[in-house]
């Protein structure tokens, strides 16, 4: 099963190694400078209220799907027509309450409200994308699925670039919500087809016992949905809303959050293959252990190397990326790029949780960061603004990803090696202290920030915290 997971981990990150870090540092970086931050922060605005009640359109299908069909293959062709019933329903809930929120207690009227409309379209084909894939990794069809997670983007590359590059009228961005939607629509159809011609016919009956308890055995999922989305989600919201400036500001919180969502891209990648592996481990009774500790292993060094080096060199990242807005925006960079840490912990034990059904825990510890969060973003937002609700999202993560990883550390007993403990804790000490030497005698470069990540990784190598020779014998 290690084999397995690296053998489609290797894949997955070769793709999306080619398409996402282009997509989101070209692309959508060259977007976010055409339209300037307060276009984009509009819409990134309306993208965090749509994601927010994503959950009524996912109501924990895809994570109940993804664990039921990784248990027992068979319950794809039960559970498919049922599952993509019961989503087209929810969908109307939905759009009933995305609206209402925009249109009534927020006051989206006009361009925003039209935007919005777009938006929430967009998030109901992405969740249907989702839906679909569920099953793929579900019946283990890793490299379709790993297909699937880039060709949107391979789409938008396209249709994006050619409009900034060859368009005679201003970009808008309303282009890119629309190039969204035709890019989800191709990739709904090829996804479709896939499963047709790999899995085989599908029970086209519908059953309403079957309807009923999908949405029962779906709840704590979506509950956990919802929560999670909600504290990781509310930052843009809040500030478009509290601030008189609101857009402006939302659009350079979204600028620091871009470089930190493409840093994210392979911890969450983790987390898709993690899901389906634990659920199948923990229903044949087997050790969970070595995978989850080999994964955290493999992922903790590279994402140490990015989280340092990033902190020290955001001001010339910011600056390279960015036309407006550079310095409040490398103050955010640095502070999201720390939440990083614990993100990329949380990608693999918060998914270990999941996959054991322990979402009684997980919803109570996300209930928290949601109070924690807009508790917090109320109190810094209107003070410190964009930099405010960057420190609210590292406060928060910090606290809700520490009690989940002590949880799924006291229950399937962890070990730990003190002699790797203490190698780590050198490597990062002497990678902080580099740090500081090379900013002060050479300053900001991006050449010199990529020069001091292959230090990092040299160092890591040569106190052995890493081990080439295990991941390419787990590879071969």
């Amino acid at each position: 099963m290690q084999r397995l997971f690296f053998q489609n981990l290797a894949f997955l990150l070769v793709l999306n190694l080619l398409v996402k870090p282009f997509w989101i540092l070209g692309v959508n970086v060259a977007v976010q400078n055409a339209v300037g931050p307060d276009d984009y922060g509009l819409y990134f605005a309306v993208l965090n209220l749509s994601y927010i009640f994503q959950v009524v359109l996912d109501f924990g299908i895809q994570n109940f799907n993804n664990k039921t069909v990784a248990e027992d293959p068979t319950n794809y062709r039960l559970h498919l027509v049922n599952m993509a019933i019961v989503k087209f329903a929810l969908a109307l809930v939905y759009f009933l309450i995305l609206f209402g929120v925009g249109n009534w207690m927020l006051g989206y009227h006009d361009r925003m409200f039209h935007l919005l409309s777009i938006v929430g379209f967009n998030v109901f084909l992405s969740s249907f994308i989702l839906f679909l894939r569920s099953n793929l990794a579900g019946l283990h069809l890793f490299k379709w699925d790993s297909l699937a997670s880039v060709v949107d983007r391979m789409l938008m590359i396209a249709i994006c670039g050619g409009l900034l590059l060859f368009s005679k009228a201003t970009f808008q961005i309303e282009w890119f919500a629309w190039a969204q939607t035709v890019s989800y629509g191709v990739v709904i159809l090829g996804v479709a087809g896939v499963l047709a011609l790999k899995a085989g016919k599908v029970d086209w009956k519908f059953e309403k016992g079957l309807f009923w308890k999908i949405l029962k055995l779906s709840f704590p999922f979506a509950l956990l949905n919802f929560l999670m989305s909600a504290y990781q989600r509310v930052d843009g919201v809040m500030l478009e809303s509290v601030l008189e400036e609101g857009t402006y500001y939302a659009g350079v919180y979204a600028q620091g959050f871009k470089v930190y969502e493409a840093s994210t891209m392979i911890a969450f990648l983790f987390a898709g293959l993690l899901l389906p592996i634990f659920s199948k481990e923990l229903s044949l009774k087997n050790d969970i252990r070595p995978v989850a500790l080999l994964a955290g292993k493999v992922l903790l060094v590279p994402v140490l190397i990015l989280v340092i080096s990033t902190g020290f060199y955001a001001p010339a990242i910011s600056e390279v990326l960015f036309q407006e807005a550079v310095s409040p925006t490398s103050r955010v960079l640095q502070v999201l790029m720390f939440s990083f840490l614990p993100v990329s912990v949380g990608y693999i034990f918060s998914t270990l949780l999941t996959a054991a059904g322990d979402l009684k825990f997980l919803n109570y510890s996300s209930l928290l960061g949601l109070v924690a969060n807009i508790g917090l973003n109320w109190w810094l937002i209107p003070e410190y603004a964009a930099f405010g609700a960057a420190i609210s999202t590292l406060v928060t993560q910090g606290v809700v990803i520490g009690l989940q990883f002590i949880r799924a550390w006291m229950k399937y007993d962890f070990y730990i090696s003190l002699k790797k403990l203490g190698m780590l804790l050198i490597f990062s000490v002497l990678f902080v202290l580099l740090g500081v030497v090379l900013t002060n005698y050479f300053g900001q470069s991006i050449i010199i920030w990529l020069g001091y990540i292959l230090i990092g990784l040299m160092l890591a190598l040569s106190l052995k915290i890493v081990s080439i020779r295990e991941t390419f014998s787990l590879l071969k």
